[in-house]
């Protein structure tokens, strides 16, 4: 009887540290998830300031889990954030607290998902930079002039002789 006991205790010890174990690799695998974020997830007004230290682009998308939109956006969020590594900075703000919901509002954001793209430049911009900022913002900026219409051309005009009489 003794002995049922001790593989009992045995096989619920290792049960544990198995389970444990698969434990501690599901933690390993989520936290190999999250250093592959190419976004920032946002959790205070004060973190939300603080990655706006540098002249760039920021794409930020308000959202909330509850949100059916939202959810269905964060796939395509996160594929273009990865593409889009270094080129902009990625930030993902939940306005499931207060503080973020108060966030939103000062950005006047009424509908969820809501997605901001901020060129951030410091000074005071030129009349050339200002239309350039725009028209990169409109998706313009860097596209290839498109080439001047023709003139049509019209055919060679056919001498017509007037009939032998």
């Amino acid at each position: 009887m003794k002995n049922i006991y001790m593989m009992l205790a045995a096989t619920l010890l290792v049960g544990a540290t198995l389970h444990g174990a698969s434990r501690g690799a599901s933690k390993v695998k989520s936290s190999k998830k999250e250093q592959r974020k190419s976004y920032t997830e946002v959790k205070t007004e004060q973190e939300f300031a603080s990655n706006f230290s540098k002249n760039g682009t920021y794409v930020v998308k308000f959202h909330m889990p509850a949100c059916p939109a939202c959810v269905h956006m964060a796939p395509y969020f996160e594929k273009v954030a990865q593409e889009m590594q270094g080129q902009a900075t990625f930030l993902s703000v939940d306005i499931t607290s207060a503080e973020l919901q108060d966030l939103a509002r000062s950005f006047n954001i009424q509908a969820l998902p809501t997605t901001l793209i901020i060129t951030e430049k410091v000074g005071a911009l030129s009349e050339e930079e200002l239309k350039r900022e725009v028209m990169n913002a409109l998706g313009k900026g860097n596209s290839p002039k498109a080439p001047a219409p023709a003139a049509p051309v019209s055919a060679p005009k056919k001498k017509v002789s007037a009939p032998a009489a």
